[in-house]
This record gives C-alpha cells, structure tokens and sequence, in this order.
C-alpha cells in the first residue's frame, strides 16, 4: 500500500511540473497582417511616415490573436528621398521573434504653405496684347516642412494681357500670388520725321508741296508704320486749317498730322519762309585771326578783319563787315586743334559761313610750389631731391595747371647740389621759376 501511495505521489508531481512549464511559457508571435490602413498612406518627402490609425493583427504559436498599432511597428526599406510609390516592409518584434509584413507608401512632395514674389527690376508695364514677362520674377515657395526655394517651373494665368488685366496670377503646386501690373490701350507715342520736304525754302504766296517728306509712328506696343507726303495731312500750327502754302513770312510751321491704325498723332516742320532770305555766306579775311586756347571767339576785336559776302534767294548778294550785329556763333572755348569757326547771319542758323582761325597753346608765365617736396633737410653738399614736389603752373589765358615731379618731367633745380649758408632752392619750369625753404644741417 505505501508503495502504490509512493507511485501516485510521483505521479501527480510530475503532471504538476508540466501544468506548471505550460503556464510559464509565454507566446511569440508567427504572423502579422495589416488588418487597418493608416489615415494616410503618403510620405512627406525627407519625412518619416505617420502611420496613425493603422493596425495589424498578430498572430501568436499559441493560437491567440491581437490588434497592435501599426505606429508600434518598424518601416525598413523607405526611401524617403525618393518620389513615388514604395512597397516597404512593417516589422513586429514580441518575445524575441520578429514577424513582418507589407504595405505599399507613396512618398510626396512636401506641401506648398505659400507663395512670396519679387518683382525688383521685372517689366510691369505693358501693351494689351503683349506675353506677360517673367524675366526679373522670383518667386519663393514654402513648403509644410518650414523649408523655402526658389522655384521656377511655376504657372501664369493670364499669359497674354489685356486692358482689363489688373493683375497676373503665379501658381505653384496649389498655391497662389499675385503680380500687379499695368495694361495700357494701344495708341501711338510717337512721330518721328525720317525725311524733311524736298523743297524747304518759299516766298509767301508759293504752293506748298509735300514731296520728300516720309515719317514713322510708333505704337506703344512696339509696332511702327509708315507715312508719306501722300498719306499725311498739313494744317497751319496756328488754327489747324488745311495747309496750302505760306500768307505771310512768320507762317513758317506746318502741322504734319498721321492718322495711324491707333490713332492720330502730329508733329511739325518747319520752312524757310521769307520775302528775300539768304541762302549762301562767304567770309573773307584782311588779315589772320590769331586767338589763344581757351579763349572764346569774338567779333569785337576783330571787326574789320572780316568781310562777308551774302547771297541771297533772289539772287542778290550784299558785303557786310564781320559784327555781332549781324553775325552770330556759339560762343564755346577755342582749341588748338581748332582751325575754322562756324558763322550764320543772325536769325538764319542754317545760312552758315567757315571763318578760317590760328588758335595757339597759351603761355606759361609764372610756377608756384603748391606742395613741398618731401625731402628740405639737407647737409653742405647733399644733391637735391624734388620727390614730392607739385608745382602750379600759370598761363596767359588765366587758367592754372598742376605738375608733379617726375625725373623727366622738366622740372629741374637750378642748383642741384647744396652749397654753403644756402637757405632756398630755386627750382625751374619752361623759363620759370619759383623756389621754396630748407633746413640746413651742419
């Protein structure tokens, strides 16, 4: 009886071990599977995927079976830098046994938050019918991740302007700018005469004729068109009355009116309307004209040293003496390379006569030191140095000069070595000189 009593003892002891290892062996798991989607599936590019709201169910050797957050588990293979969809690998790890699965991620863009523009130096103006320009435009993009950049590859909307276009709109990947700008009519700016009438000069009474004259109208929008005698339309200046020809010797400005595509614009011309008007000078001279540069041209020294011959439309000519009183000149400074000045009787600019002219360099008549030069302490004996020295040079004309000194520029002393008690050194320019104090050392 004890023995059989030994053998159960045993027996429920073992059974109790085993119940016991069986209780104490945890479940690792052998399965997962995506069993809920994430809220999204895209990846922001260079971000980390949100896989919220996402779940798996693991299943465990044992039979059981849970729900886990997809959040818990591990993404291998995502290359986040990489634009497009991705087939990438959920990992579970429990107990020591890692299980995986699949799930296919799209890596995106980062979202654009706003759009900023410059327009510094970009064309905002423009003609109705002209392409919007985007030289000068720089538009900034930033983007969900904080990060800006330049962008390029932006849309515009409207590309072809009108008058009633206020504004141009910039679009990036959803979000938008603005660029004012301002969109004129067409109209014509502008009238340029390319060609005058082939006969300028009239008496009062002639018929005006247009032959010769051709012009061009520039349209704001670039665009030009051309006109001639037979297309323009001439008015007097004064009361815009068609245009036959001169009443009187101040009707002189004629009206040139283009009726171009945008409009009509004007210009004027003007004639050479007189009773008896001269058409040619010829100057003589009873002796040279010597002027000295930088003077300017004068009739008061010089009056009877000029003779003009004039001829005038009628075929008449007269002899008048050279004088301001009946002569004028742009009165600008005379050079030496100058060899003739430009005469015209006074009131006619374009009747001109050459008066031949000897314009000579003016004089040096005086040198001052303006700058010392570097060098006044010397010892008996010592050789002079002028570095440093600047000179200020006088001429007849009035006008002054600066020289500094150069080994070759001429400037010299007139004693290059110093002597005994010697006080000032005189130095010399051209024939003249000027001199400045030194220090002398014993």
């Amino acid at each position: 009886m004890k023995k059989i009593f030994s053998v159960v003892l045993i027996m429920l002891v073992a059974l109790a071990l085993t119940f016991g290892f069986a209780a104490c062996k945890k479940a690792v798991p052998v399965k997962v599977a995506v069993s809920k989607e994430p809220t999204t599936t895209k990846v922001v590019q260079g971000q980390e995927p949100d896989l919220s709201g996402g779940l798996v169910t693991v299943e465990y050797d044992d039979g059981s079976v849970k729900d886990v957050p997809m959040s818990h588990l591990v993404v291998k293979g995502l290359k986040n830098d990489t634009l497009g969809a991705q087939t990438v690998a959920l990992s579970y790890t429990e107990n020591g046994k890692t299980v995986s699965t699949a799930i296919d991620l799209t890596v995106v863009a980062p979202k654009v938050t706003d759009l900023s523009v410059q327009t510094d130096g970009a064309k905002l103006s423009y003609v109705e019918g002209e392409v919007f320009n985007k030289q000068g435009i720089v538009v900034t993009a930033t983007y969900q991740t904080g990060e800006s950049a330049q962008v390029t590859n932006y849309q515009i909307s409207p590309t072809t302007l009108t008058v009633a276009t206020t504004a141009v709109k910039i679009t990036y990947r959803g979000a938008t700018a603005e660029i004012p700008v301002t969109v004129a009519a067409h109209a014509p700016v502008s009238i340029r005469i390319d060609s005058q009438p082939t006969k300028r000069n009239y008496f009062v009474g002639e018929t005006f004729v247009s032959d010769g004259i051709s012009v061009t109208v520039t349209h704001n929008d670039g665009t030009t068109e051309p006109f001639d005698g037979n297309s323009l339309k001439f008015c007097h200046n004064s009361d815009g009355s068609d245009y036959f020809g001169p009443t009187s010797p101040s009707d002189d400005i004629v009206k040139v009116v283009a009726f171009s595509k945008y409009g009509d614009i004007s210009t004027t011309i003007r004639l050479n309307v007189r009773a008896v008007e001269p058409t040619s000078l010829t100057a003589e001279l009873k002796h040279d004209l010597v002027f000295t540069e930088g003077e300017v041209f004068s009739f008061f020294a010089e009056e009877e040293a000029i003779s003009v011959k004039v001829v005038y439309n009628n075929g008449t000519q007269s002899t008048l003496v050279g004088s301001s009183d009946y002569f004028s000149f742009t009165p600008t400074p005379l050079d030496v390379e100058q060899t003739s000045v430009s005469i015209w009787l006074s009131g006619y600019p374009s009747v001109t006569a050459s008066v031949p002219i000897t314009v000579n360099p003016p004089a040096l008549t005086g040198i001052s030191v303006l700058v010392l030069p570097d060098k006044r302490n010397y010892y008996v004996g010592d050789t002079v140095d002028l570095t440093g020295l600047t000179l200020q040079l006088a001429f007849s004309n009035g006008y002054f000069d600066t020289l500094n000194y150069a080994p070759d520029c001429g400037i010299s002393a007139v004693s290059s070595v110093i002597q005994e008690d010697q006080t000032v050194v005189e130095v010399t320019y051209q024939g003249q000189t000027a001199s400045f104090g030194i220090d002398l050392s014993e």
